[in-house]
């Protein structure tokens, strides 16, 4: 590994880690536009999406829940399961996606926060499973 490589390695380690997902519940259907929409904006040559790509690392899960959309299920999975529900512990058995998306969060990110919102409020869910609740300010 050359010098440069090195270089570009540690630019990379220093970036914010960014997960969006989208489509925890099947029947949420504009969250998919919502998700190509931010997906054309970071790879396109706006300078917001370049400065963005400069400092942070994007992993996108355009589809949370394949199998409830496709079965055509307004809130839950293939087994009947709300995956919003089982953020803090999901089970590789009955909430495969999830549980693979949130290992590989815990993996890159030593103190992630998971979190999602309803209605106005945020809910943030941190490694340790404290629970945070705050007003959203839109």
């Amino acid at each position: 590994m050359d010098l440069r490589e090195k270089e570009h390695l540690n630019q990379e380690k220093e970036k914010k880690l960014v997960f969006l997902t989208s489509r925890v519940h099947p029947g949420e259907s504009p969250a998919s536009f919502v998700c190509q929409g931010v997906i054309d904006f970071l790879v396109s040559q706006h300078p917001v999406a370049q400065i963005l790509r400069d400092h942070v690392i994007f992993k996108i899960v355009p589809m949370l829940n394949p199998d409830g959309v496709y079965l055509g299920n307004y809130r839950c999975s293939l087994m009947g399961f709300d995956l919003n529900r089982h953020w803090q512990d999901p089970s590789p058995w009955a909430h495969p996606t999830l549980h693979a998306v949130k290992q590989l969060i815990v993996q890159m990110n030593q103190d992630p926060v998971l979190g999602h919102s309803w209605g106005s409020f945020l809910w943030h869910y941190t490694r340790t499973k404290a629970l945070t609740v705050c007003a959203r300010s839109d």
